[in-house]
Parts: C-alpha cells; structure tokens; sequence
C-alpha cells in the first residue's frame, strides 16, 4: 500500500495481472478488474486439465507443484488442521444440534466424511469416540493412511459403506463437481442420510487456482438447490460457520 493505493499483482502460468486501485475501492475476494483474469483461468483450465475423473487426483494433485491444485505437501498439512476441523468444527456443530441432555451418545451418531483425502480428521474423530468413515475418489489418498474405515467412491452415484448415516460433512469439496452432476450427488446424499440428518460443507465462493474447481455459485444458489432436493437450512447451524463458507443442511 503506498499513499492511499493499493498494488495488486497476480501471476498465473504464462499470464499475470497487475493493478493499481484506490485503497477504498480494494475487494481481495472480487476486484473489478479480476473477471479477465477469471476468464483466462477459466480458458486454460480445459486445456490442463480435460476431463476430471479419479486418475486426476493423483500423488501430483496433492503433493507436486503442479498446476492442478497448487497443493505441496497436503498430507502433512491437512494433518495439521485435523484437530480444528473434528473438535472447532464438526463436534461444535453436533452439540449444537445434538446438546448434552438430549441424551444422544458419540457412539450412537454415524459420521461419514466425503472427499476425506487421507482422512486425518476421520482419524481424529475416531480417537475422540466417534463412529466416523471416509470416502475419497482418489485411490492414491486412500492408500496413503489406508484403514477399513475409508474408503474409494465416488460421491455422485456410489451407495457409501455402512449406511445410512446421521451427519455428512465434506470441506471445500462441492465446488469440484459439474452443474450436471450436482442434482444426482444430492439424490445420492439424501439416499445415505437418515431422516432428519445433517450435511455440514464448506464451499468455495472463488475458482482460486485449483484446476478441478467447476461451480462456483453464491450461497443463495447452494441453498437453492438443496431445497429443491427436500433438504432444509439448518439456520443456527449455517450462522455459526458462516465466516468459513460454511452451509448446514437438514434432511427432511
């Protein structure tokens, strides 16, 4: 920042962005001046990446400095935020929905994980009583920390082991799948879930610079479309994660 000004730069493979903005014009998150840049992401993201299916998510995606995630060393950091995302995240959200004198134990509530990579928070859960699994289309995460409760599926049309379950959490993974392939994956979360279960995300609001990101919506649009497949919005829920990108939802 210099003198009221804001000097923005962006590099992107072959191509870069820079600018200079007044300071009380400044967005991070969306700058004017960023929908052609997004365009050209956008533009070369068919040609890195092609068809997204389970061979993308390989050891490059989640530990090589490729242009397919930007991700170095995932396993270690995503072990690292674990504890966070089972003990901030996911039981803060259960003992709000499910208060200690509702008299509902931790062995009795089935958790499953999806798009649980090498599933260090289902570890972390499992230490903390939990019945909790783990689901990832990629083979190489689950054989990284592989374990009899996670497994390889893919969550836009397999019937998940050990079915139904009370509580599907996924983070930042529902923007890697298709328009056309979000009406079956939310028929097949509804089929996996008890009545009256819960599904706890978050969603990327940006493309960023992973490369398998394909719908990035606002949050209006999310809640939209899982009420349109008989699910509701857990309001307290969606409130108390809201600063994280966070969405709630009740199986009716």
């Amino acid at each position: 920042m210099r003198n009221g000004m804001q000097i923005m730069f962006i590099d992107f493979g072959d191509k870069y962005g820079i600018e200079i903005v007044p300071l009380n014009q400044f967005n991070p998150i969306n700058p004017k001046w960023l929908s052609s840049l997004m365009d050209y992401l956008q533009e070369k993201r068919g040609e890195i990446i092609g068809d997204i299916n389970k061979d993308f998510y390989d050891k490059d995606y989640f530990e090589g400095e490729s242009k397919k995630s930007g991700l170095v060393d995932y396993d270690n950091f995503s072990k690292g935020y674990s504890e966070e995302h089972a003990k901030e995240r996911i039981e803060k959200l259960y003992h709000t929905i499910y208060p200690p004198d509702y008299g509902r134990e931790k062995k009795e509530l089935k958790i499953l994980e999806i798009g649980c990579a090498f599933g260090h928070t289902v570890d972390k859960l499992r230490e903390m009583g939990y019945e909790a699994y783990g689901v990832d289309i990629s083979e190489y995460a689950i054989s990284k920390h592989k374990t009899d409760y996670k497994s390889v599926g893919d969550i836009r049309y397999d019937i998940f082991p050990n079915m139904p379950y009370d509580f599907i959490y996924g983070f930042n993974l529902m923007e890697h799948i298709s328009e056309l392939d979000l009406r079956e994956t939310l028929r097949n979360f509804y089929a996996n879930l008890t009545h009256g279960g819960i599904i706890f995300l978050t969603i990327d609001p940006v493309y960023g610079c992973d490369q398998s990101h394909q719908t990035i919506k606002p949050r209006e649009w999310w809640d939209e479309l899982f009420l349109y497949h008989e699910f509701d919005v857990h309001k307290e829920g969606t409130e108390m994660f809201k600063g994280i990108n966070g969405h709630v939802y009740i199986k009716l």
